[in-house]
């Protein structure tokens, strides 16, 4: 995910749509699990790692 976000990063830079656009693809076919995403954080961590999306945003 890191990695495709430094790619999104690098096409917007360098205005190389069709690398933005393969990024983008990555993160979306992604295999996180989509029915109940925060299982892959613990309970204790959630509020941290929601509160630091909002940094991306």
């Amino acid at each position: 995910m890191g990695a495709s976000l430094a790619m999104i990063q690098e096409g917007s830079v360098r205005e190389n749509a069709e690398l933005t656009k393969t990024a983008a693809d990555r993160i979306l076919k992604h295999p996180a699990p989509k029915h109940q995403p925060w299982t892959i954080i613990a309970d204790a961590d959630q509020a941290a790692f929601k509160q630091s999306l909002l940094s991306y945003d």
